[in-house]
Formats: C-alpha cells, structure tokens, sequence
C-alpha cells in the first residue's frame, strides 16, 4: 500500500493527516518513451480508475488519446518519471503526484486534457517540475513544493486550481515556484510560503513574464524563505472585491521589473496596501 496526502481546504491550519491506500496499482515497466495506452507498459496492464499508475523506472510514458487512472505516481520512492501529454485526455479520479517520497518527477502538457477530481501536487517530498506549452490542466488543491522542490512553468495553455499553495514546509524544507510565460492560471486563492512550525524554510516565489494569473487574493504564511512576486510583462487580475488583496507581504515583497506588470481589477474593488518597488511600471 501506497501513503497519501490529505490536506483539507482551510490551509495551513490543519496538520497534515496520512490515509493509507488500498488500491490496485500497476507500474511503468518500458524504461524508454512508449504509449500510455499499450498494455504491455504496464505490469498490470493499462491503468483505469480503480489501479493507481506509477511511473518511477526512468521511463517515459505518452499520451494523445483517452486515458484513466484512480491517481498517478511520476517519480516516485527515489525512482525516476516522465509524463508527456499531447492530446487526448488523462482523468484521475484522486490525485496527481510528481516526485513523490524522494523521487523526481516531469510533465509536459501540449495538448489534451488533464484532470484530478483530488489535489495536484508538484514535488511532494520530492523533486518536479510541469510545463504547461497548451491543452489545459485542472485539480482541487494544487500545490507547487510539498517538503520538496517544484516548478511550474506555464507558456501557454491554461490550469485551474481550487487553491494554490507555493512553497510548504510540512517538516522538510520547502521551494516552489510558479512561473507564467503566457497562458492563463486561475485559481481561488493562492499561498506562499507556509511552514508547519513557523522555523523550517519554506519559500514561495511568482514569475508574472506574461499571460494571465487570476485569483481572489495572495497571502504569505510563516515560512522563513519569504514570498516572492515578480511582474515582468503579466497580468494579475482580481476574482472578487478584496479589501486586502496581497496579505501579509512586506515591502521588497513585490517587484515591478523591467517588462512592468497590470493588475486588473475586473470591476471589483480591491486594495492594495503592500509597497511595490522596482523600476519597472503597473
């Protein structure tokens, strides 16, 4: 049996809870690049949603047509993998792992579709990283650097999250970034930097160099690495009035960089009270 996180939605307020699995799973055996949907990738054959899928053998898995899982493992237990998504559809009915339990993990979405009915998590006590180039990604919670270290990276294309956590240190030390070239990622809120005792490092940094980053808020938590906003070039626009829309960050918190930055208010009101400095304009 496999361990999962389960964290509910009111974050950084509950302690992190452990539920044990008891599904089926079936695992990557082609240590090349192959078609997720050939049986004979898998140990146990094609996965559906019922089996979990993991990929940890340096293998790379494809997918351009429609496909199912009950969760997914890329790189998980020390392992390596590989997720390359072009078309089609990938739907989980739990959750999306990428580098998991000190594995390393990599996906790339082209095209197509894919879609966690429970959380997306890009390293999760482990190292990952997503690059969103087109199609669309969507989850509940979704988190980059869960006691690990992520990247996403969208340039196109477009994800969805119910909320965003950057950066949290569940009792390991934490780095994630969130970088948006162009595309858009929309999102309930987002939080930066989160520690589970307010002392190990937790660090949460935006890269806004285009495209569209819609939210109700931001907020920095407790960890000791800081949060980090950076607009060079993107938008950053409001999903309801906000009286306080960046919340808790300090001055230097928040760059304008040469390419400048817009914040669209969408007709709501928000405020503002945090200082933005840097010699680029909003």
């Amino acid at each position: 049996s496999r361990k999962q996180i389960s964290w509910p939605s009111v974050l950084l307020t509950v302690a992190l809870s452990w539920i044990g699995s008891a599904q089926a799973q079936t695992l990557w055996t082609n240590a090349g690049t192959g078609d997720w949907t050939t049986g004979s990738n898998w140990s146990a054959g094609v996965p559906n949603s019922s089996i979990e899928a993991t990929i940890e053998n340096g293998g790379t898995a494809t997918l351009a047509s429609a496909a199912a899982a009950n969760s997914v493992f890329i790189g998980s237990t020390g392992g390596n993998g590989t997720l390359s998504i072009t078309g089609g559809s990938l739907t989980l009915d739990v959750h999306s792992y990428l580098g998991y339990n000190g594995g390393t993990g990599t996906a790339s979405i082209s095209g197509g579709t894919w879609s966690s009915t429970g959380q997306l998590l890009v390293g999760a006590y482990g190292n990952a990283s997503l690059a969103i180039t087109g199609g669309a990604v969507s989850a509940g919670e979704s988190y980059i650097a869960y006691g690990g270290i992520g990247t996403a990276t969208v340039s196109n294309g477009t994800w969805s999250a119910g909320n965003l956590l950057i950066g949290y240190a569940p009792g390991l030390a934490a780095t994630g970034t969130l970088t948006v070239n162009s595309g858009t990622v929309t999102t309930d809120s987002i939080t930066l930097a989160g520690s589970q005792d307010g002392i190990i490092a937790a660090t949460g940094s935006i890269n806004l160099n285009g495209g569209t980053l819609s939210t109700k808020d931001i907020t920095e938590s407790n960890g000791s690495g800081g949060a980090h906003i950076n607009f060079n070039g993107g938008t950053l626009r409001a999903l309801q009035n906000k009286p306080i829309f960046f919340v808790g960050l300090d001055p230097g918190d928040v760059q304008l960089l040469a390419g400048g930055g817009i914040i669209d208010t969408d007709s709501y009101n928000i405020g503002i009270d945090t200082v933005l400095q840097g010699a680029g304009n909003l």
